[in-house]
């Protein structure tokens, strides 16, 4: 199909993917219309297409610029509930979408590995006239701020919700909002404990504003079924790629570690397309011994939300691991449509220049970057 035809068709697909079902679109419209976007994957919104929407009415550039100006500043927080926290959350002044407009929400976990991925998914829905709203927390809008305008400013439609971030709640510094800022080990499981306590805001706001779909970040497993009460399909992103989803996988149902006697000694991965070999030092420390720590059962959670879920969404190719793709799909049963690499949507040097934090050390060489990453500043 022609990329413009098929842009022009996108909204209507998932729009009639809706209509089937309120809880379970028709299969075959919501894989074609993410199918799409793996077609777009590749472009960001062209110069052309910018112009003609800069072309249109005054007022539809008052509104474009009035909905960023409400998107950025004018946002209102939604607070968790927990002990000495008796705050309720309120709604975000954000215009109406369009009649007809689908509305989608992107909920990344707070770290730049997944915010990054996240980020440029919601400008691919934009791009192709949806709705993008990025939910985050108020130290993390900063992250997203200079993006989200550009976005607007280029005609489409793209803001910003703020979930009140628990921090002092779980014994976390004040203003400590994303796993890049954790300096010690310990704190790990409060950041997850806090991550966890944002299932109430979460389901507030989806109540209040009932989007078309929810994309959410695999870490979050109370998404899919906080979603299932308004009849909002949820979409899991990894933000990794199906060989590793497949490996991992493979991983938890047949655990080959308890096969081996020694940390040192290789072991099969089984059922995998080719022969992959691990050792038990290459995986963590819960892996290796089979205990079942509080991130463990995250991670059980974690899988049993995405089997419930209406599918997958990975940041990859088909062309770059064709048999893991298909192996996913046909063999472990799961939904999922590849639209990656979604960096690409990234065409201008200030686009780029945002990808990386300000904490990073970037040396170019031979049109090569080689990254480095300080301790406390992991770019998961």
């Amino acid at each position: 199909m022609h990329p413009s035809k098929a842009a022009k068709n996108l909204s209507s697909l998932l729009r009639s993917a809706i209509k089937t079902t309120a809880s379970k679109p028709d299969d075959a419209s919501l894989k074609q219309f993410v199918g799409s976007l793996d077609t777009f994957s590749s472009s960001s919104p062209t110069t052309s297409t910018a112009h003609k929407r800069s072309t249109k009415s005054h007022s539809k550039a008052s509104v474009s610029n009035a909905f960023s100006d409400l998107a950025i500043k004018s946002f209102k927080i939604y607070a968790p509930l927990y002990p000495g926290n008796t705050s309720l959350p309120s709604l975000i002044l954000l215009p109406k979408a369009k009649m007809g407009q689908l509305h989608v929400f992107f909920f990344p976990l707070m770290a730049h590995g997944h915010m990054i991925p996240t980020l440029d998914i919601a400008k691919l829905f934009a791009a192709r006239g949806v709705k993008s709203t990025i939910i985050t927390t108020p130290m993390n809008v900063h992250f997203f701020q200079k993006s989200v305008e550009r976005t607007n400013q280029m005609g489409f439609e793209m803001g910003i919700l703020t979930l009140e971030f628990p921090a002092a709640a779980v014994g976390l510094p004040e203003g400590c909002e994303s796993a890049d800022q954790l300096t010690s080990d310990d704190m790990f499981p409060k950041f997850i404990k806090a991550v966890t306590m944002l299932q109430y805001p979460l389901e507030r706001i989806l109540d209040e504003v009932r989007p078309d779909y929810l994309v959410a970040d695999i870490i979050f497993p109370w998404a899919t079924e906080v979603a299932a009460k308004f009849n909002i399909p949820r979409l899991v992103f990894h933000g990794t790629s199906f060989f590793a989803l497949c490996a991992s996988e493979n991983m938890r149902l047949y655990k080959p570690q308890g096969e081996v006697s020694s940390d040192d000694e290789p072991f099969l991965v089984p059922d995998l397309p080719h022969q992959i070999k691990l050792t038990k030092m290459q995986l963590s420390e819960d892996e290796r011994d089979g205990s079942e720590s509080d991130f463990m059962k995250l991670r059980i959670k974690a899988k049993e939300s995405e089997l419930s879920s209406y599918g997958v969404i990975a940041n990859s190719f088909y062309e770059l691991e064709t048999e893991y793709a298909d192996y996913y799909r046909n063999v472990l049963k799961r939904r999922a449509w590849h639209i990656g690499p979604v960096s690409l949507c990234n065409r201008e040097v200030e686009d780029k220049a945002h990808r990386v934090s300000h904490k990073h050390i970037v040396y170019v060489f031979l049109q090569g970057v080689l990254l480095i990453d300080f301790p406390g500043s992991a770019y998961l």
